[in-house]
């Protein structure tokens, strides 16, 4: 199975509730291990589901919205 690497116009899909650590890292172009740093340590919220960390929609917006990509 090929490793799907999603385009920018999926992952805007208003329409998506949750993304993965991988998603929010190519959407951002920050490194996994970032993103999943800031997942763990509360700067961007998620839940864990599994193995797998997830980063809803609303948590992403409210990253964006406060300006976190400025201050990287």
């Amino acid at each position: 199975m090929p490793n799907h690497s999603p385009s920018i116009r999926e992952l805007e899909d208003p329409h998506k509730v949750f993304y993965t650590v991988s998603q929010v890292a190519d959407l951002l172009s920050l490194s996994h291990g970032t993103v999943s740093n800031y997942a763990r340590t509360g700067k961007i919220n998620s839940i864990k589901v599994g193995g797998s960390r997830l980063i809803s929609r609303a948590a992403y917006d409210e990253f964006i919205a406060q300006g976190a990509r400025a201050s990287l």
